[in-house]
C-alpha cells in the first residue's frame, strides 16, 4: 500500500491555486446565478393589444391612462390589491400617427389577468373615444393573448451577468 505523501498534496494545489480559484468563483457565479433567476427574481408577464382608428387625425392614446377609463377598469374587473398609480406605472400606450394604430401594453405578476386587464382597457377606451368624440369606425386589430413566459426571465442571460 502507498502512503500519501500530505507535502506532495499541498505543492499540486499551490501549484495549481490560480486553477482551483478561477474555477470556484465560476461555480460560484453559476449558482449564485440559478438562485437569482429561479428563486428571487420575480417573473413578470407582458402582454400586448392594438386598436386601429381609422377617421381621426388626432392621436387620442393619452384617454387610455385617463381617469375616466382607469376608474372604469377597476370597478369592471373589481381591482383591490392594486392601487392607481400601479396601474399607470404598469400600463404602457403607443401611437403611430401613420398607421393610426394604438397599442396598449402591461405588465403583471399574474399571467391570466395581465390578458384580462389589456382586453378590459382596451373595450373601455374603444367605448370612452366612441362616447367622448364619436367616432365609431375604432376596432380592435390584435387582443391580448395569455402570455406563456415571462418577458424579464432569461435565465442563462442572468447566469452569463452573474459571472
Amino acid at each position: 500500500m502507498e502512503e500519501i505523501d500530505i507535502k506532495k498534496i499541498f505543492n499540486i494545489i499551490s501549484q495549481r491555486k490560480n486553477i482551483i480559484i478561477i474555477t470556484a468563483i465560476f461555480l460560484i457565479a453559476i449558482i449564485s446565478g440559478s438562485v437569482y433567476t429561479l428563486k428571487i427574481k420575480e417573473p413578470l408577464y407582458l402582454t400586448k393589444s392594438r386598436v386601429i382608428i381609422e377617421k381621426s387625425d388626432a392621436p387620442m392614446s393619452e384617454i387610455i391612462k385617463s381617469d375616466i377609463v382607469i376608474k372604469e377598469l377597476i370597478s369592471r374587473l373589481n381591482i383591490q390589491d392594486i392601487s392607481i398609480t400601479q396601474l399607470l406605472n404598469t400600463i404602457a400606450v403607443s401611437y403611430n400617427k401613420d398607421t393610426k394604430i394604438v397599442q396598449i401594453a402591461y405588465v403583471n405578476k399574474d399571467q391570466n389577468f395581465v390578458a384580462k386587464l389589456t382586453n378590459e382597457i382596451t373595450n373601455i377606451y374603444i367605448e370612452k373615444i366612441s362616447e367622448l368624440y364619436e367616432i365609431k369606425d375604432v376596432r380592435i386589430i390584435e387582443e391580448a393573448k395569455v402570455p406563456e413566459t415571462p418577458y424579464n426571465v432569461n435565465h442563462i442571460k442572468d447566469m452569463i451577468v452573474a459571472i
